[in-house]
């Protein structure tokens, strides 16, 4: 890949050929084919593709006088080690065998139980039953989430030696980061997922909320789409930024319910009605925000030993608890800044991201993202 891309821009950006004359071992600046203005488009153009920053000396060094020059320095640059983010997905991605994996894994047992006796069911059991009314509530589809990725967590620091220097979740995956930062307990993670479920589900129980994700379309084509549903009383809003031409649209089940009918209009690729029982991250839910201000402040939570991202500001969370249960209560009524989280972390020198969790949704967003960069699933 590294010898074709480069090959192809020199070809390309300096009009010549490689053959008898022009070898990969020639250099380029004695034949005149790269002069200082090209060496320092070359510069840019390896910064670019391969997300490597040149120091001065490497600069100033004319350590790139050939293809194979350049082609040595790009392999031992990259070998490097890479800063490693861990994300943790949120909810939406549920089904009914999305613990079949991971429940002969270590430590799902003994998690599992806790959240029995808190739920005061068999949770396992209870998704063989296929109950799509019970999977979807956001008491259930939470903590599903979390096990999974909790357990898989736990897995993927088992199975390889990479060291990941930052975590961050999207949704309810910003509680299974905190949890795998240390910032709090598994008992204490649950206790949180059921007491925040039940305040946000108060919201909607006179006036249901709903959400659907709308793919393909720029995010002032879908703001100027929602304000006429606006002006007509009806609260919507963006509520998840996940990338370019990836958005969730939360509010009330009446306006999503008239969007999504009329959303042909402006043509996206694709929308659909997401399986979630309200209208996360939205400001309907202020008042659980409210109540989870008040119930937050007993819970004892630490600071993170790794960085955390923050859906709310696409930063890093605070350096003090006080600032990161705050976040956190916003959480609740702001939108997910995904994509500015993930650009937040490939400024810090991140290059390889590992989805930690059930399905792959936010290792194809990075791509879309940043394709050059390293995604996957684990």
């Amino acid at each position: 890949m590294i010898i074709s891309k480069v090959k192809q821009f020199l070809e390309e950006s300096f009009l010549f050929e490689f053959d008898d004359e022009v070898t990969d071992h020639s250099d380029l600046f004695k034949l005149g084919i790269i002069d200082s203005l090209g060496y320092i488009k070359l510069i840019k153009f390896l910064e670019r593709e391969f997300h490597i920053e040149f120091s001065e000396e490497d600069f100033m060094s004319n350590v790139l006088v050939s293809f194979s020059s350049i082609v040595d320095y790009l392999e031992a640059a990259l070998k490097e080690p890479q800063n490693i983010a861990l994300l943790f997905p949120g909810q939406g991605a549920h089904d009914f065998n999305m613990l079949d994996r991971v429940s002969n894994l270590h430590g799902f047992k003994e998690r599992h139980e806790t959240i029995c006796d808190h739920l005061g069911e068999n949770l396992y059991q209870k998704l063989y039953k296929k109950d799509r009314d019970y999977i979807d509530q956001n008491k259930i589809s939470s903590i599903l989430t979390v096990l999974a990725s909790s357990v898989l967590f736990d897995h993927y620091l088992d199975e390889t030696e990479a060291k990941a220097h930052y975590y961050a979740g999207y949704s309810v995956g910003q509680w299974t980061a905190l949890f795998a930062a240390k910032s709090i307990s598994f008992e204490q993670l649950i206790q949180v997922l059921i007491k925040r479920a039940q305040m946000m589900d108060e919201c909607f129980e006179k006036n249901k909320g709903a959400m659907m994700a709308v793919i393909g379309l720029k995010q002032n084509v879908v703001e100027d789409y929602l304000a006429q549903f606006r002006e007509q009383g009806h609260f919507i809003e963006i509520s998840n930024f996940n990338c370019v031409g990836q958005l969730s649209v939360s509010g009330t089940k009446k306006a999503i319910e008239l969007a999504y009918e009329n959303i042909a209009s402006i043509q996206p690729k694709k929308s659909v009605i997401l399986p979630i029982q309200g209208a996360w991250h939205c400001a309907l839910l202020e008042p659980a925000q409210k109540s989870f201000e008040a119930y937050l402040q007993d819970v004892d939570i630490k600071l993170p030993q790794i960085e955390v991202v923050d859906n709310c500001t696409g930063l890093f969370l605070p350096d003090n608890v006080e600032g990161i249960k705050e976040s956190l209560c916003r959480h609740i009524s702001h939108p997910v800044l995904w994509e500015k989280g993930m650009k937040h972390l490939i400024a810090h020198d991140c290059k390889e991201f590992v989805e930690v969790g059930h399905g792959n949704l936010l290792t194809n967003f990075g791509f879309f993202i940043d394709r050059h960069l390293d995604h996957k699933s684990f």
